[in-house]
């Protein structure tokens, strides 16, 4: 059996608890257990996971598995599979990667969220629509325009 447990940055005592206990048990089980957190959060507070995850992996009961941020190359792969029928410019990669910082949840919410603002405003495509919102809120578009 898999267990998943997200975002557990968010988690309380109880789960914590839970996390260590599955860690910490001698009897045989066919039970792996994935945990997912964000280390900015964890960081910023004394969160409980903090202490039990330094444990677990002092006595080899755990591994961390960290997640790069996207590259340009994967972000653009992206764009062709998600907006295949529109036929992304070249360019849109490259803004909504420096928007998104290669963030994946990022990147997807930015695309998603223009592409819900192209589907309200007819006759935009949502490549155009992820362009037009990358282009206005970065930096050399407003010196450009004056906004």
């Amino acid at each position: 059996m898999i267990l998943v447990l997200e975002d557990l940055h968010w988690s309380d005592y109880s789960t914590v608890d839970l996390v260590a206990y599955l860690a910490r048990r001698r009897d045989p089980a066919r039970l792996i257990v994935i945990g997912t957190y964000r280390p900015v959060d964890m960081m910023l507070g004394d969160h409980p996971l903090k202490a039990v995850k330094r444990e677990l992996q002092a006595h080899g009961l755990s591994r961390e598995l960290p997640l790069e941020y996207l590259t340009e190359e994967a972000v653009a792969q992206y764009l062709a599979v998600r907006l295949a029928q529109h036929q992304p410019p070249k360019r849109l990669a490259r803004l909504i990667h420096r928007r998104s910082g290669g963030n994946p949840l990022f990147m997807v919410n930015l695309i998603e969220i223009s592409r819900s603002r192209s589907a309200s405003s007819p006759g935009t495509t949502a490549a155009g629509s992820c362009a037009a919102a990358s282009l206005k809120s970065s930096p050399g578009f407003q010196r450009a325009s004056g906004s």
